[in-house]
This record gives C-alpha cells, sequence and structure tokens, in this order.
C-alpha cells in the first residue's frame, strides 16, 4: 500500500513491538489519522486465541486495534514469536473476510 507514511507513526511502532505495553487510544488515533480503508472482500488472517466468550465461527466485535496480515503463515508465527501461543496453550488461525469497512487499516512495510 503505497498510499502510507513512509516511517511507521511511534503509537503503532509501540504497538507492533508490544501490543499490552502501549497506549491503544494513540494507536486507534494514529490508524484514524493515517490509515486507509480496506477494500471488500478482502481477506486477513490473525493468528491467537478465540475468545472464550464466543462460540467457534460467531462474529464479534474488538474495541482495540487488532493486528492482522494478508498471509497465514505469518498469522500463525507471530504468537508463536512472541510467547502467546505457549502462555493460552493454543494457537488458532482467524480467517477474517472484509465485508462492509468502517474502519481504517494502517500498513506495516515488510523489510526484506
Amino acid at each position: 500500500m503505497s498510499y502510507m507514511p513512509e516511517t511507521t507513526p511511534k503509537p503503532i511502532a509501540e504497538y507492533q513491538g508490544d501490543t499490552y505495553c502501549c497506549d491503544l487510544k494513540a494507536v486507534s488515533e494514529a490508524i484514524r489519522l493515517s490509515g486507509r480503508p480496506m477494500m471488500p472482500g478482502q481477506y486477513l488472517f490473525h493468528g491467537g486465541k478465540w475468545p472464550a466468550e464466543y462460540k467457534y465461527g460467531a462474529m464479534f466485535e474488538t474495541t482495540r486495534p487488532l493486528s492482522t496480515t494478508l498471509c497465514p503463515n505469518i498469522a500463525m508465527g507471530v504468537p508463536q514469536w512472541h510467547d502467546r501461543a505457549y502462555r493460552n496453550n493454543a494457537i488458532e488461525l482467524f480467517v477474517l473476510r472484509v465485508s462492509e469497512p468502517h474502519s481504517k487499516v494502517f500498513s506495516l512495510t515488510v523489510k526484506i
């Protein structure tokens, strides 16, 4: 997404480093200001643990930023790298399909 700023806003960079030790309001505001809307029909992937209060496959809404990727392999690797899969004793792949985008996204640049 070439429409993203050349440098990642500080709150988003902090969130990328540790999703639990950052100011989520600042992250949301940075996404609102510099993010772009998703296209309907786009698929995204998130690796993690399904919220216990929801049935598997049910729709749910989150009020915090949700880190996703376009690649399922990356989505499954992130929780392992951050040790979350071990702490949660689970790792699950969320497959998300954008139907009617109401939120913006911030796409991070892949550094090769």
